[in-house]
């Protein structure tokens, strides 16, 4: 018999001599409670995960040719980090609503209106 399988829904059976050591535990019967034995250990030290596996690169476009830069490709190209931070995703979609504003309600807008929301737009330049 295998010495790993599920008994039901709540019992499993683990040799734990196989296990590797950062391989989670579980319980190991229906009714006992957790102990300290039964918890790895993490790498969470700080508030901040020791291992450097989970950071992503962060990629935005470039706002000429509209391709992906990581933020030191555009320092790099730029020799500044103005227009990686013009690109932030956040002003990127406020700029794209409010465009979609104007166009959609142009007919319907007072020009006041209009200004204000072109206002809008250019402080997400600013």
């Amino acid at each position: 018999m295998n010495d790993q399988y599920i008994h039901n829904d709540y019992d499993w059976l683990i040799d734990e001599q196989s296990m590797d050591p950062g391989t989670p535990k579980v319980k190991k019967e229906k009714n006992t409670e957790w102990t300290e034995n039964d918890w790895i250990e993490t790498d969470w030290v700080n508030g901040d995960w020791q291992n450097g596996d989970w950071h992503e690169t962060e990629y935005r476009p470039d706002p000429y040719d509209f391709k992906l830069y990581t933020r030191e490709e555009f320092y790099q190209y730029y020799g500044r980090y103005l227009e990686w931070n013009l690109q932030d995703p956040q002003l990127m979609w406020r700029r794209k609503n409010i465009d979609d504003m104007i166009i959609r309600y142009k007919n319907i807008l007072d020009p006041k209106n209009i200004n204000h929301l072109i206002d809008k737009f250019i402080e997400t330049f600013v």
